[in-house]
């Protein structure tokens, strides 16, 4: 069967579509860690070491044991926060360490 000049096969769209999926993970990433102060707040920010999302988790390190054991009851509420920023589903869990 003969493609015209402006179709796609089907190969080529699914191709096109993962592109422009991956880019979109990795600018709403970089977002994210760039305006996490504005996403979960000073209070938290100032108490987390770093972050770092990988195969749609989010890892939090954070400074003191104490704010472990709290930022892991408040997992749901981070990963909610997150996503509304990305404007969709870029996490599906949030690790506390």
């Amino acid at each position: 069967m003969r493609i015209k000049q402006n179709e796609f096969s089907l190969e080529e769209i699914l191709n096109l579509w993962k592109e422009k999926t991956l880019s979109n993970i990795k600018i709403s990433s970089e977002n994210i860690m760039e305006n996490w102060r504005f996403i979960v707040g000073d209070l938290i920010a100032n108490q987390t070491q770093s972050i770092c999302i990988s195969n749609q988790t989010l890892q939090i390190k954070v400074f003191h044991s104490l704010w472990r054991k709290e930022l892991s009851y408040q997992v749901d509420t981070i990963k909610e926060k997150v996503n509304q920023f990305a404007q969709y589903e870029i996490i599906q869990k949030v690790v506390i360490s």
